[in-house]
C-alpha cells in the first residue's frame, strides 16, 4: 500500500490505476483494488481518471491541522451530514488560513456524486473576500477584518454589515466555479468557522439554505459548548 501511496505522492499530474500498477508492479486489480480502499479513507481522491493524494494524508505531510481545527472538525460532522441529508447540496466546514495569511480553506466537505468533481477547486485556499465562507469569517470575526489588508473597501464592509444583520452570507462556493452558495458563523466560544452549502445555480433554493443554515449553526453551537443538543436535527425551520 506505501508503494501505491509513494507512486501518486511521485507524480506531478494525476495517476491512474494502470500507471500505479507499471510503476510498482502490482497487478492492475491490485492496484484498483489498493486506491479504492485508500480513497475510502480519504488517503487519496479522485481528480479526473487519475488520484491524487488526498486530505488525509496532505494534513500529515504538512502539519496544517492544529488541534483545536481538528476537534471542531470531529464534532460538527454528523452536523454536516444532516445537513447534506435534508439538502443534497454539497455542504462545507471553513476555517481562515494560516496567521498572516487571508485565506479561507475547508476543513471538511460532504456532498455527492454530482459534486465530487469540484472537491479539488473547493479544497484549494482562496481570498477571504471571493467566497460566501471567506466573508462569513470577515463579517463576524473582527480580529480577522482588522488584519484583512488585500481589499480596503467601502464596498465591502457594507457587505459585511449586511451578513452581520441578516446572519447569512450569500455568494460562491469558491471562486471560478458556478455554484452558488450560502454560509453561516459557527460560534464556540467566538466565532471558529463558517458552514457553508452549494449547488448548482438553478437548483440552489435560497429560503431553504438559509433555514436549514442557522438551525445548523444554533445546533453547532450547542456542540462546540458542551451542551446536551436537540434531538432535532436541522431542519429549515418550515
Amino acid at each position: 500500500m506505501l508503494a501505491v501511496l509513494h507512486a501518486v505522492r511521485d507524480h506531478a499530474a494525476p495517476i491512474t490505476s494502470i500507471e500505479v500498477a507499471r510503476e510498482t508492479g502490482l497487478p492492475r486489480s491490485t492496484a484498483h483494488r489498493l486506491l479504492t480502499e485508500l480513497e475510502s479513507h480519504g488517503a487519496v481522491r479522485r481528480q479526473g481518471d487519475g488520484y491524487r493524494l488526498g486530505a488525509a494524508i496532505t494534513r500529515l505531510v504538512t502539519d496544517e491541522e492544529d488541534e483545536p481545527t481538528r476537534r471542531i472538525r470531529h464534532a460538527l460532522k454528523p452536523t454536516l451530514a444532516a445537513v447534506y441529508e435534508r439538502t443534497h447540496y454539497l455542504v462545507g466546514l471553513a476555517v481562515s488560513g494560516e496567521p498572516g495569511a487571508p485565506t479561507v480553506r475547508f476543513i471538511d466537505i460532504v456532498c455527492g456524486d454530482d459534486h465530487r468533481r469540484v472537491i479539488d477547486r473547493i479544497e484549494r485556499q482562496s481570498a477571504l473576500h471571493v467566497s460566501a465562507a471567506g466573508r462569513t469569517l470577515l463579517a463576524f470575526d473582527p480580529e480577522l477584518r482588522a488584519g484583512f489588508t488585500a481589499v480596503n473597501s467601502d464596498a465591502l464592509d457594507r457587505e459585511l454589515s449586511r451578513i452581520r444583520l441578516h446572519g447569512v452570507a450569500l455568494g460562491v462556493v469558491s471562486p471560478g466555479l458556478d455554484i452558488a452558495a450560502a454560509a453561516v458563523p459557527v460560534f464556540g466560544s467566538g466565532p471558529v468557522a463558517a458552514l457553508s452549502i452549494g449547488t448548482r445555480g438553478d437548483r440552489f433554493d435560497l429560503a431553504l439554505a438559509s433555514g436549514i443554515l442557522r438551525h445548523a449553526s444554533a445546533h453547532a453551537r450547542r456542540v462546540l459548548r458542551g451542551e446536551r443538543p436537540t434531538a432535532q436535527q436541522p431542519s429549515s425551520g418550515r
